[in-house]
């Protein structure tokens, strides 16, 4: 599968001459959190938030290892005793912290 690769804008929020956060280093920033939080829309326009462990490639050696963290999550998802998602953003925002605040838009078309 191709990832898509978004259209990244800083928005009117940010500080001035703040720069938009890279897709690269976004991907680094979700590839080491431990907790995403999800928003979405529920039918009716009301919004929804919630944080859930995430897996980015991030937690596969804790699946077979004895004692692990995860200890026989692998097992559970290959044996169908779990439900996990695959989330496809339509938008993301990253929001950077320092000198300068900014806000990132990462559009998916």
């Amino acid at each position: 599968m191709v990832e898509r690769e978004p259209v990244t804008e800083l928005s009117a929020f940010s500080s001035e001459g703040a720069v938009p956060t890279g897709w690269a280093q976004a991907r680094g920033d979700l590839r080491d959190a431990e907790v995403y939080w999800l928003s979405t829309v529920r039918p009716g326009a009301r919004p929804h938030v919630t944080p859930l462990l995430g897996i980015w490639s991030k937690y596969g050696p804790h699946f077979t290892a004895p004692g692990g963290t995860w200890f026989g999550l692998g097992d559970a998802i290959r044996g169908g005793d779990v439900l996990v998602y695959r989330v496809a953003p339509s938008t993301a925002f990253g929001f950077g912290k320092g000198k300068q605040f900014s806000q990132t838009r990462f559009r998916f078309s």
